[in-house]
């Protein structure tokens, strides 16, 4: 079972297309480390979580992430 990480109700100011690509990013980058995204250690997973945001926005400050895909 997966869940999204970042939703509507806890991550503002993107659309449903960044969500969807954020929770992409979330779900592979939990399958590289070995982590489960529903029980992982909760702590960790903000971690991530936290680590992929920033990426997602550099990439779109940069022009290499297409918002909105």
């Amino acid at each position: 079972m997966t869940r999204d990480h970042f939703r509507t109700d806890n991550t503002e100011g993107y659309t449903t297309d960044d969500l969807a690509c954020l929770n992409d990013l979330f779900h592979a980058m939990c399958a590289t480390e070995n982590v489960d995204p529903v029980d992982g250690e909760k702590s960790h997973l903000d971690h991530l979580g936290e680590k992929i945001l920033a990426a997602y926005d550099a990439g779109k400050v940069a022009g290499i992430v297409e918002v909105g895909r």
